[in-house]
């Protein structure tokens, strides 16, 4: 056999080693491959199917008047044993937003087995009567109706319109802030603080006004400055009450001018 001719077996056979060392890193890296996704494929099969992460627990927190765990638990409709992670948060969350009281909620996954949830409920700060009436937490929200056996003993707010759906235009809904503004100013004071509020009414022409709970009596406002309203009146109290006779009204809305009427029998 010749030099030449050697020398071409020589080069093929090398040819076929390099061919069958990169035949040998596919096949290595597809047996890789393929045993990683196995692996994968039963991580997922226990995760999703097994026991392994089944809810065995549902922790609900929260600062409640209103609400209670047992009932949010009813609410949230999560059954023991449901796997975490197929589990829907977004449907959790629509389920106890159902709930008018429930302001907010956080849900949260604690591995291995526990399903966190904190709500937050609304606190009522005064009813709306508006053809109808409604509950209206300190930030003006509407939240629903109040019903037979739920606790109504909060001020009346009056002369402001409803829309379908509780919404309020922004007319409206300044008017309702100030309102709230008002009772809270109101109950700071030295009068609020001795008569209390029933009831706080809007008129286009008059302004607002107050209507107290104990010895009632009413305060016109008007359109003026509340606090600034209160003052003058505390300023006064004192010299008011020398007079042993009950005041039917006060106008307080002009600065710095306050009349008194007083029942005269």
């Amino acid at each position: 056999m010749s030099i030449f001719r050697e020398r071409q077996i020589v080069k093929k056979r090398r040819r076929w080693m390099t061919m069958l060392r990169k035949v040998e890193r596919i096949l290595i890296s597809v047996v890789i491959v393929i045993a990683g996704l196995t692996a994968l494929y039963g991580i997922y099969v226990m995760v999703c199917f097994g026991d392994a992460f089944a809810i065995k627990r549902i922790e609900i927190e929260g600062d409640w008047k209103y609400l209670s765990a047992e009932r949010l638990a009813t609410e949230a409709a999560i059954t023991e044993g449901e796997s975490l992670f197929w589990l829907s948060m977004d449907d959790v969350h629509a389920r106890l937003k159902n709930n008018p009281w429930v302001k907010a909620t956080v849900v949260r996954r604690m591995l291995p087995d526990t399903l966190w949830i904190y709500a937050e409920e609304y606190r009522p700060r005064a009813i709306v009567f508006a053809d109808g009436f409604f509950y209206t937490d300190e930030t003006g929200v509407l939240f629903k109706v109040p019903e037979a056996g739920e606790e109504k003993d909060f001020p009346v707010l009056s002369g402001i319109k409803v829309l379908e759906g509780r919404k309020l235009d922004d007319k409206n809904s300044e008017r309702l802030l100030s309102m709230l503004g008002i009772i809270s100013s109101f109950e700071k004071s030295a009068a609020g603080l001795e008569h209390g509020i029933a009831e706080v009414n809007f008129d286009k022409e008059r302004g607002y006004s107050i209507i107290t709970r104990e010895k009632p009596m009413q305060i016109y406002l008007g359109h003026a400055a509340a606090q600034d309203a209160f003052k003058m009146i505390d300023d006064i109290l004192p010299e008011v009450k020398k007079r042993f006779a009950r005041i039917k009204y006060m106008l307080a809305n002009e600065p710095e001018r306050l009349v008194v009427k007083y029942q005269t029998s």
